[in-house]
């Protein structure tokens, strides 16, 4: 939804401000650095919960995940050479039922899931594939996956929301290396199309301007729920906002999401304009 002078005006002037891909949150007064290890190259996006860069992380990143009510969704893709890879899980509220799972695509099994997988909460460990993977079990908290040795090909990890609200996951991990890898189009990261991301923006923001009777309204309407006091390391106070990882329940609130060609992550990289959140100001 964009202000008096315009969507069209708007997108254009997003269009032709840098983007920093996460490198930097712009603040106009200071700039805090974020983690190489854990951000995308300029020119490419964030398209998953974890990014994996060629040489690790050594010590334990966090990062949140949304997990959308009554679902299974992938949250993270795990490529293949990654070597000794651990992941924790938990739900930040303690009170809904989530659960982790490990799916392998070549085989079409599941290497962790509680009551059907090659590990599960009666089977908590063994050799497959060449790695020694264990398993915490479904009722630890938080649940703990380790893959102590390399991951043949790539592996998909799912979050299973067994409840009737949307939540808020953690993961925690670190991992050694990715062998065979390419920087800077690592898994997690893609390229970032400006034209696609400015068409997509602009026709939702249209659909916004068609349906509610103002910014504020819309604000309300469709990040209201989502809605978070953001703050940043080395800043004063924090601002009302939807971080990037709850914005695709956000978007998914269009009706032609997922017929558009940009994706939600090409499109909160393209409104936010470098920053990890999107505010009412921006709407």
């Amino acid at each position: 939804m964009c202000k008096q002078q315009g969507c069209a005006a708007v997108a254009l002037l997003l269009l032709i401000l840098p983007t920093k891909a996460f490198a930097f949150v712009s603040t106009g007064a200071s700039q805090v650095p974020t983690s190489a290890d854990t951000a995308c190259a300029g020119g490419l996006v964030q398209h998953q919960a974890i990014i994996f860069s060629c040489k690790g992380i050594q010590e334990p990143a966090v990062v949140r995940y949304l997990a959308p009510a009554g679902s299974t969704k992938t949250a993270f893709a795990i490529p293949a050479g990654t070597v000794d890879l651990e992941i924790w899980m938990s739900e930040d509220s303690g009170q809904e039922p989530v659960d982790v799972r490990v799916y392998d695509p070549v085989a079409h099994v599941y290497v962790v899931r509680p009551r059907a997988g090659k590990l599960n909460d009666a089977k908590h460990s063994d050799e497959l594939d060449g790695m020694h993977v264990a398993y915490s079990g479904s009722k630890a908290s938080p649940e703990h996956i380790e893959f102590k040795g390399m991951t043949p090909h790539l592996l998909l990890v799912e979050v299973v929301n067994h409840g009737v609200y949307p939540a808020n996951v953690v993961f925690k991990y670190l991992f050694a290396s990715v062998h065979n890898c390419h920087e800077p189009l690592v898994q997690g990261c893609k390229k970032f199309n400006p034209y696609l991301a400015q068409d997509t923006v602009l026709d939702w923001s249209l659909w916004a301007e068609s349906k509610f009777t103002s910014s504020t309204v819309a604000w309300r309407e469709l990040a209201g729920g989502m809605v978070e006091q953001v703050r940043q390391s080395g800043l004063k106070g924090a601002v009302a906002a939807v971080p990037f990882f709850k914005w695709g329940y956000v978007w998914d609130a269009w009706p032609h999401a997922e017929r558009k060609g940009a994706a939600w992550q090409d499109a909160f990289h393209y409104i936010a304009n470098g920053r990890p959140f999107i505010e009412e100001a921006d709407f």
